[in-house]
């Protein structure tokens, strides 16, 4: 191997299989190059973008006049990190965690609609055993599995 190629290699940053770049991940939008190779860059890139999630999981949680708790906030913002909403409306109880979305407490992120005929009348322990196999390298077409903001901030935030 050419001695210069590896150490290129070696100092690359950090990418992740969905292209997500340096301490942030950033992905979407994607980061602007000087965000993945500077990793202070990629920081404030990361901050501004949080701004953002958290500015959208204020509009979200505050449409129609609707109040919500400092929690659901931080659980929105989080979530919205990752892609989607955390919480839906309820009329009787307010915002609540979608209760749609089972995780898989074995990841960080990953989880199923439980509105998916496939995933329906089963434990998170059986769905495990049934996709765990398909995790690695990205989501397969045809996958009943999805990750999920919403897996992303419970694990994160507990």
């Amino acid at each position: 191997m050419n001695r210069t190629a590896n150490i290129s290699t070696r100092r690359a940053p950090i990418k992740s299989f969905d292209n997500g770049y340096g301490m942030c991940q950033l992905t979407s939008p994607p980061p602007s190059f000087a965000q993945v190779w500077n990793w202070k860059l990629n920081v404030d890139g990361g901050l501004a973008l949080f701004a953002q999630k958290r500015t959208t999981a204020i509009q979200y949680l505050s449409q129609e006049g609707r109040s919500y708790t400092a929690d659901q906030l931080k659980y929105e913002a989080v979530c919205r990190w990752n892609g989607g909403s955390y919480h839906v409306w309820d009329a009787k109880n307010g915002w609540v965690r979608n209760p749609n979305i089972v995780c898989d407490s074995q990841t960080g992120n990953i989880g199923w609609d439980m509105t998916d005929p496939e995933n329906q009348g089963k434990t998170a322990v059986q769905l495990h055993q049934r996709d765990s196999s398909t995790y690695s390298g990205g989501r397969p077409s045809g996958a009943h599995w999805r990750y999920f903001g919403v897996c992303y901030a419970d694990a994160i935030l507990g």
